[in-house]
C-alpha cells in the first residue's frame, strides 16, 4: 500500500516496515517531520522500521535534522543510496 504525504511517498512493506521516498528538491522542514510522525503514529501500533529510499536529492532544515529520528516507536532505519557519496 502506498500513501502520499505532502513531500514524500510512503510504501508500507509489512505491518512494521515502511519505505519512504522524498520528492525531488524538497527541503524537509520540522512541520514535514511532524506530518511524517503523525502518519506513522496512525499506521503502526508498536515498534517499526524505516527504509529511506534516497533516489531523489533533498535536504533537511536544521530543526528537522535534530528531530527526524525522535519518533518513540522508531526501532530501526536503513538508507538505500544510488551513488558513492551517499
Amino acid at each position: 500500500m502506498t500513501s502520499h504525504l505532502s513531500f514524500a511517498d510512503v510504501n508500507i512493506i509489512t505491518d512494521n516496515i515502511a519505505e519512504i521516498t522524498v520528492h525531488p528538491n524538497v527541503l524537509i522542514s520540522l512541520e514535514m517531520v511532524r506530518e511524517c510522525d503523525n502518519f506513522f503514529e496512525h499506521q503502526f501500533t508498536g515498534p517499526f522500521a524505516l527504509l529511506i529510499n534516497k533516489i531523489n536529492l533533498y535536504d533537511y532544515s536544521f530543526e528537522a535534522k535534530i528531530s527526524v529520528v525522535s519518533h518513540k516507536n522508531l526501532a530501526a532505519i536503513a538508507v538505500v543510496t544510488y551513488d558513492t557519496q551517499g
